[in-house]
């Protein structure tokens, strides 16, 4: 007894013994952590006295000050389509792999405090060792109130910010505090990742072989530029190509949740006259000596562009600050290329009234940014590409707290094919489907759409009308109008149907959605299936009984476990690798099948009255090549610059005619212009050189036969809407456009086959008079997850026409 007494008294010692040695242990971590926490805390409460301007800036009371102004509704309403008719042209081309897909808006999930891990590196220079770079006076106090909101208004841990200012912000110190970011093993993937630059910008003329001739490098100049270097030359700035290859080995260690912020200008702005304030820019005196050529070629030689296995056309990506096409950053960028970045004098009243020079575009957005954390449904909604907009918008306000301050001789810039992601979030804040402005005109009802985006006679839309004629707020109210009348950019409707108000509700300021595209219906025969129905379908679906005379089968497969999907449209039958597909019963409906097939034959299958006649065909004429592209210049550098090589692969298209179905919804009045590309190894680009006596605005799909996906090849994601050009009429200059290289924003294009020897896909080109979305054609592949349809703003044409053009791009092994 004695014994078993003693050897549960040993063995609860042995507990009491290894419980105090683990809080030993605890302890011990503790310490080392917050020993380590005060000297990081000790360093940086050092290095920002040391670096401290002599004038005080705006410290979190004035932050809270900015709060009290009233907070804005967040804007709910998608501009209006000024839809102009756009011709189309369509190729055969080899069948494409879709890159990823946005998702629909959904709930933020960050909401005043920062709720992701988020790092940032925050770089700012007043002060240049190099006589001939001009003071600054406001980039360290912005770098500081930057610091100081993602701190105190985003919660971000002062040791996850690392700060360098004036001297310490070298070239290689720049360069290295970049690639700490990557080696980083604190920041895992899909952390929130900053970039923040304030300071001078420049233009240096290009080697040869690093961009298109012409084109001037963009870069951000550290503090010691332009003195001797340890080499014996001089120490050069940062381009854009340095930058970007810098950011893809960061996305691609790090993830692509990183936002690149830069309130410095490229453009050469110190000799601008009527300027109220100082440019961060510097003179064009230097911008004609070209850069050394094997600049940074250590860093430029990386690359995470990996040779796709998969059959398809894919684009890649170039580089440079403002690219529409990166995907690896966002950039917020203080102003367009050809205007200038400003710091100015202004007062801050929280501080006793006192004045300091700050740059307008960080005031702008910092402001705007802690007046968002104020009002959380605001906040919920924003997206990177909504910044440029809001702060325009607010800026008159912004300029009453701070006198001096109005944000209108520069426009801050959005780019990146992530652009619209939600603030601080990897979610899409993709609006949907597009919407339209109603129009009442002599008591008639008129929607700004018209035939250019595929609305037609019987096209319904749905109004939501539930604000009443006093403009009170009311329940329900949904007005459905049917397109009578239809031009290429707006058509005239009746009221189908209004549950709770009358025509005379439908206001200025009201917008219509589609909600029925087509008043035909795709015959489907598909056995025990129950067709969707209503309003609401936006495609018309009726079952036969014949499989002889539908446009599509659809059937469970004998264990009723995936659909068999089959099509009968011309196109298919003729170019898909297979007419069948086979879907996942259990992940994929029914009704989602229908209407991407629908969606997809609707759009590719749609002509436009200017391709019924040899007059307007000749009037928005263009000409398009398809060349094999070869890298120019230095063949060691990883962007070499790509250029057309060899024979237009369209000239030697072959004219094929598809077989004609009476009994088939889907018929194309032309042959189809097939070319076949054969040598798969190189990029392509195509050329689209404008030879009519109007401006058009070109938009490139390529839809894919094999899975009913459609891609988007121009205008590239994150494309400006305001900042874009037409092309201009024959014989202009700019009436040429290069899709893949040079200038054009968009990647090169692959070409692959996975299967078999043979492969098509159709590459449709719409040609428009004026701008239009067109934004929501494109869908992803029906195996995956159908994508957000992405609206941009438009601009109404005066008496605008459309074409298109259509060719078959077949690869061949």
């Amino acid at each position: 007894m004695l014994l078993l007494i003693a050897a549960h008294c040993l063995h609860l010692l042995i507990q009491w013994i290894d419980s105090l040695l683990d809080y030993l242990l605890y302890l011990q971590r503790w310490l080392v952590v917050k020993a380590e926490a005060s000297a990081i805390r000790l360093q940086k409460e050092q290095t920002f006295a040391r670096l401290a301007p002599d004038s005080a800036m705006e410290d979190e009371s004035g932050s809270e000050s900015m709060a009290t102004v009233e907070s804005l509704s967040p804007d709910t309403s998608v501009a209006g389509s000024a839809a102009s008719s756009p011709d189309f042209q369509i190729y055969a081309l080899p069948s494409t792999t879709e890159g990823n897909t946005e998702a629909r808006r959904g709930p933020n999930l960050v909401s005043g405090a920062s709720q992701i891990r988020t790092f940032a590196l925050v770089i700012a220079i007043d002060e240049y060792h190099h006589q001939s770079f001009k003071k600054l006076s406001g980039c360290v106090l912005d770098a500081q109130d930057f610091t100081k909101f993602l701190i105190s208004t985003r919660g971000v841990p002062e040791q996850h910010i690392y700060t360098l200012t004036n001297g310490q912000a070298t070239r290689i110190a720049i360069l290295n505090a970049i690639k700490d970011l990557i080696a980083n093993p604190s920041i895992k993937k899909d952390d929130l990742i900053f970039f923040y630059y304030a300071g001078h910008g420049s233009r240096r003329s290009a080697p040869k072989g690093w961009v298109p001739d012409g084109r001037k490098i963009e870069m951000i100049c550290p503090c010691d530029e332009r003195m001797p270097s340890d080499g014996g030359g001089k120490v050069e700035g940062i381009p854009d190509l340095t930058f970007d290859a810098l950011m893809r080995k960061l996305a691609h260690a790090k993830g692509d949740n990183i936002i690149a912020i830069f309130d410095c200008c490229h453009s050469g702005g110190m000799g601008r006259q009527g300027l109220d304030g100082t440019p961060r820019a510097l003179s064009d005196e230097h911008t004609h000596i070209p850069l050394p050529a094997t600049l940074d070629e250590d860093i430029r030689i990386w690359c995470d562009d990996v040779k796709p296995t998969g059959r398809g056309a894919e684009l890649r990506t170039p580089t440079g600050f403002l690219w529409p096409a990166m995907h690896s950053h966002i950039l917020l960028a203080a102003c367009r290329v050809d205007e200038t970045a400003i710091e100015n004098r202004v007062t801050l009243s929280s501080k006793g009234s006192i004045t300091v020079t700050r740059g307008l575009f960080t005031l702008h957005l910092l402001t705007f940014l802690r007046k968002a954390h104020t009002d959380q449904k605001l906040l919920a909604q924003l997206t990177y590409a909504d910044l440029p907009g809001r702060l325009e918008k607010e800026s008159p306000d912004t300029a009453k707290l701070y006198g001096r301050a109005l944000l209108d001789k520069q426009h801050p810039v959005c780019e990146g094919q992530n652009r619209d992601r939600l603030l601080f979030s990897l979610t899409s804040g993709g609006q949907g489907e597009p919407s339209y402005a109603v129009v009442r005109s002599g008591g008639k009802i008129w929607v700004e759409a018209g035939s250019s985006v595929g609305i037609r006679k019987g096209t319904r839309f749905a109004v939501n009308t539930a604000t009443g004629a006093d403009g009170a707020p009311r329940k329900g109210g949904v007005t459905v109008l049917q397109a009578d009348d239809v031009q290429s950019d707006l058509c005239r409707c009746t009221v189908m149907q209004d549950t709770d108000n009358p025509p005379a509700h439908l206001t200025e300021g009201i917008r219509a959605t589609v909600v029925r595209w087509s008043p035909e219906a795709m015959r489907v025969w598909a056995p025990g299936l129950r067709l969707p129905v209503g309003t609401a379908v936006p495609f018309a679906f009726s079952l036969v009984s014949d499989k002889q005379k539908c446009d599509i089968s659809l059937e469970l497969d004998k264990v009723k476990t995936r659909w068999v999907l089959t099509r009968f449209d011309p196109l298919t039958i003729q170019y898909a690798s297979s007419k069948s597909l086979s879907l996942d019963a259990n992940v994929t409906r029914a009704t989602d099948i229908l209407e991407h097939v629908a969606h997809w034959n609707f759009h590719m299958y749609r002509t436009s009255d200017a391709s019924k006649t040899d007059s307007l065909r000749q009037q928005l004429r263009v000409k398009v090549e398809l060349h094999r592209l070869e890298e120019a210049g230095h063949v060691d550098s990883i962007r070499s610059l790509l250029v057309p090589h060899g024979v237009d692969l369209l000239k030697g298209a072959t004219q094929m005619s598809l077989a004609r179905d009476s009994t088939s919804l889907y018929a194309l009045e032309d042959p189809v212009m097939e070319a076949t590309i054969q040598d798969l190894k190189p990029y392509y680009g195509l050329k689209v050189k404008n030879e009519s006596d109007h401006a058009l605005f070109v938009y490139v799909f390529y839809f894919d036969p094999n899975h009913c996906g459609i891609q988007k090849w121009y205008p590239p994601d994150g494309y400006s809407a305001k900042d874009w050009q037409p092309l201009a009429k024959k014989a202009r200059e700019g009436n040429v456009l290069t899709i893949g290289y040079g200038d054009g924003g968009t990647d090169p294009i692959e070409f692959s086959i996975k299967h078999g020897d043979r492969d098509t896909g159709f590459l449709k080109i719409f040609l428009s008079m004026s701008q239009v979305d067109m934004e929501f054609i494109r869908q992803a592949p029906l195996t995956e997850q159908r994508p957000a349809r992405v609206v941009g703003p438009r601009a109404r044409p005066m008496s605008p026409k459309w074409n298109s053009l259509m060719y078959a791009l077949t690869c061949v092994r």
